[in-house]
């Protein structure tokens, strides 16, 4: 017996070193998207668009995309999806078009192409974070409107183990509020056809400031 109890903690221990060297080394890598606090929205004449009335609409939002393994992955695609929570049955499927770049701040941004949306790599134990632009052409049918109201938002990803005709691998969503100011700012720039990227919270981050009790801290963050 007790030559017995030296082999079994000796396959024991080399059952766990396999286990470590595979998933340390030999796991598919694995990535998470986290999607920023912020879009931007203008409107946009795309396609060549010759009729004044014939406004389409552009989105950038800033996503990361985390890969914590040992191994790089491969995004091959991105979309995103868009709707109201009080209207199931018309949301907005966009793929991701342009990959850009933002500057300046407040009323003051502008934004740069920097390039077609293409496969990206994400090497291993990092991150890759991109400004990434989506569009509904004037030309689809329904039309997407800015209305006031609450807005949901999907972000679906591919990686290179997944077909892109297949169900998607990578999965975040985020909420945010189009209020009567932002509707009022987005109808003005149609008006005045500017293509002004108008600022919207995602998330809790479109809470605003507070000042708080001591009490108020612990009632709304528990701690």
């Amino acid at each position: 017996m007790k030559e017995i109890i030296p082999i079994i903690v000796s396959s024991i221990s080399l059952l766990i070193s396999l286990y470590i060297f595979f998933a340390t080394y030999l796991r598919p890598a694995r990535i998470k998207i986290s999607i920023g606090n912020s879009l931007l929205v203008f409107s946009s004449r795309l396609g060549g668009a010759s009729d004044p009335k014939l406004i389409g609409i552009s989105f950038y939002l800033p996503i990361t995309f985390l890969n914590w393994s040992h191994r790089g992955g491969e995004i091959n695609q991105v979309r995103m999806v868009l709707g109201r929570p009080n209207n199931s049955i018309n949301y907005s499927d966009m793929i991701w078009a342009n990959f850009s770049q933002v500057t300046g701040d407040g009323n003051n941004l502008k934004v740069e192409i920097q390039g077609v949306a293409q496969p990206l790599a994400v090497p291993e134990k990092s991150s890759v974070s991109k400004m990434i632009r989506f569009n509904w052409s004037p030309y689809m049918n329904p039309k997407l409107e800015v209305q006031p109201g609450q807005y949901e938002l999907m972000i679906f990803g591919w990686t290179e183990k997944v077909e892109k005709e297949g169900e998607p691998n990578l999965y975040a969503k985020t909420s945010f509020l189009i209020d009567e100011e932002i509707h009022d700012e987005y109808q003005r720039c149609i008006r005045e056809d500017l293509n002004t990227p108008i600022l919207i919270a995602l998330g809790d981050s479109r809470l605003p400031n507070v000042s708080l009790t001591r009490k108020g801290v612990k009632k709304t963050f528990g701690k």
